[in-house]
């Protein structure tokens, strides 16, 4: 007859915390460990405020090599702001090949969810993201309206030719608010 024996399993003793640092923007991997064994695999976002996808490959893979087995146990989408998940949009194909995510854990903002009719959050959710989105279309319109100030060359040359330096400022605020329409 076989007997088992009762295994308890060691307990956590440590985290190791790598933050990846593509810009501005959060990226993280937490490794809990007990003793030298990686029990479970953390990730947080994956975001930066712009980037070229070359650059932050390197991030990404960099990252996959680092976790285990190339699987992360939870990962944790804070919001959806650019600056936390831009790195899965510019580098989805690595994040979708050869790469598993157990589970996700979305911010309750994220809650949508038809399944519960009537939650509080989620009511307030879709109501802040409509409104978000009216914003973001006016934030667009406000962005074209400038952008066509500068799109005759006549308009350019009066705004450098203004002696309190409007044109730098102008252009950067057009900048600016195509980059929050974004």
């Amino acid at each position: 007859m076989a007997t088992t024996k009762n295994v308890t399993p060691k307990t956590i003793d440590q985290a190791v915390v790598r933050m990846y640092r593509m810009g501005t923007g959060d990226c993280f991997i937490i490794k809990f460990m007990a003793g030298r064994v990686n029990t479970f695999t953390l990730m947080i976002d994956c975001g930066t405020w712009r980037g070229k996808k070359e650059e932050l490959e390197t991030y990404v893979r960099d990252l996959k090599a680092y976790v285990p087995n190339k699987t992360v146990d939870l990962l944790v989408v804070t919001h959806e702001h650019k600056d936390h998940v831009y790195g899965f949009e510019m580098c989805r194909e690595l994040f979708v090949n050869d790469f598993t995510v157990k589970k996700i854990w979305m911010g309750w903002t994220e809650n949508d969810n038809p399944a519960a009719p009537g939650d509080p959050l989620g009511d307030k959710a879709k109501e802040w993201k409509k409104e978000h989105g009216q914003h973001k279309m006016a934030l667009n319109i406000a962005a074209q309206q400038v952008n066509a100030l500068f799109a005759n060359a006549d308009q350019v040359q009066k705004a450098e030719a203004n002696p309190m330096g409007m044109a730098a400022f102008q252009l950067n605020f057009a900048n600016t608010l195509d980059q929050f329409a974004d």
